[in-house]
């Protein structure tokens, strides 16, 4: 059970809402950004949305009927090829998978063709809102990186029920290539979520620091230059197998350059900032937070580059508190700065600044109560994915504190 509940939550987080939703807000805004009277391919819209309902209430029916995956949200062979993933959980979680990416690839395809074929005349593609240029980069990652995934989900299942050997050593397949075909995906959605967070972020901070951002033409290629290295640093997630040094050496590089865009861009916001009269209200409470958390997230990042250091790091709860702080810190701290940004834009009514205000300082305290210590933990040698620890291990402290901080 215990298992299938964080399968379960890394599924559901990472296939279920973090790309999904930031395609939502981008169906929504970026007709209207662009002057479009509608999306392009309503109808194939349409399509991917009940692709995706379907893909993701199978996922949770089988969660309740006690049958959802148990590998974890990456399903690592052999852990769940036909030998170890007995049943079919894994089969019903590899076939869920392929619906979700499916819909994915599909919305990236209407956000591509709206963007560049139906804008009103006049908006060159020079004068089109930052959050329009970062939903355009996330599509084109999108329709290169969902291909591996549903390619390997499918290779799997084969594995499983037809008696294929992709990934069977002892048939001549590799269980690594799992891994190179879903880290190939895994990593640049990592940006799927944090590039339209970005976007979001230059509405907010534009409009609260009541001038136009610093540095348009930068921030444009910085987002494209994210787009392209997020391909490029897969194999940082496999530092702990068997690969070859220069190779190693070569994603190390890479790990730490795709830090210099979004440096350039969190510098444009700080002068963009600097240079204006601020209104602190809720919407720029959750951008600003992000500095704090993104740059945090971010620096354990570089600090996981290291081959040296990801080896001793590797699978402890260093690497849960640095994903927390560059998912959440990237995107969803972002995200509802939007939803408080827009929420006049959805609905024609604006949303409290008390409760909003108090809202933010709960999720920011919390937040942080939560996988701060995780750090700590991490650096102790807390490993992760394990239902319970001896006692005397002295890590009851940190640990305590990291549930308070995510009952908060």
């Amino acid at each position: 059970l215990y298992n299938q509940m964080f399968t379960m939550h890394g599924t559901t987080m990472m296939f279920l809402f973090a790309v999904p939703v930031m395609q939502a807000m981008a169906i929504y805004l970026v007709p209207l950004m662009i002057g479009a009277r509608s999306v392009a391919f309503p109808r194939m819209n349409a399509f991917a949305y009940y692709v995706f309902l379907f893909g993701g209430l199978m996922l949770w029916i089988a969660f309740f009927l006690n049958s959802a995956g148990d590998a974890g949200w990456f399903a690592y062979p052999p852990l769940s090829g036909p030998e170890y993933g007995v049943g079919k959980r894994i089969d019903f979680w590899a076939q869920m998978i392929t619906f979700t990416e499916l819909s994915a690839l599909i919305e990236a395809v209407v956000i591509i063709t709206t963007v560049f074929k139906l804008r009103a005349p006049g908006m060159t593609l020079a004068r089109m809102p930052l959050f329009v240029w970062a939903m355009l980069v996330t599509a084109f990652i999108v329709m290169f990186a969902m291909p591996a995934v549903m390619l390997a989900s499918t290779a799997l299942l084969l594995d499983r029920l037809v008696g294929t050997h992709f990934y069977n050593a002892g048939e001549g397949g590799d269980p690594l290539l799992w891994q190179h075909l879903f880290w190939f995906f895994g990593h640049p959605e990592v940006y799927l979520i944090f590039i339209p967070g970005l976007g979001f972020l230059s509405a907010i901070i534009s409009t609260f620091s009541r001038r136009p951002i610093f540095g348009y033409t930068a921030m444009v290629l910085s987002l494209v230059a994210t787009g392209f290295l997020a391909f490029g640093l897969w194999v940082h997630h496999m530092f702990a197998t068997h690969l070859p040094e220069l190779g190693t050496a070569f994603f190390t590089a890479a790990s730490i350059l795709i830090a210099v865009p979004s440096a350039v861009q969190i510098f444009c916001w700080l002068a963009t900032l600097r240079g204006g009269r601020l209104v602190l209200r809720t919407p720029l409470l959750y951008a600003l937070s992000f500095f704090f958390i993104l740059v945090l997230g971010g620096m354990t990042g570089l600090m996981l580059a290291s081959v040296s250091l990801d080896s001793q790091l590797h699978d402890t709860y260093f690497v849960v508190a640095h994903l927390h702080y560059v998912l959440i810190g990237g995107a969803v701290f972002p995200l509802f700065g939007a939803l408080y940004y827009w929420y006049p834009k959805f609905t024609g009514r604006v949303m409290g600044e008390g409760l909003g205000k108090l809202s933010f300082w709960l999720m920011f305290v919390g937040f942080n109560a939560a996988f701060f210590p995780m750090h700590w933990l991490g650096l102790q040698g807390m490993p992760r994915r394990v239902y319970t620890y001896q006692a005397g291990m002295g890590w009851d402290s940190m640990n305590l504190l990291a549930t308070v901080g995510a009952v908060t």
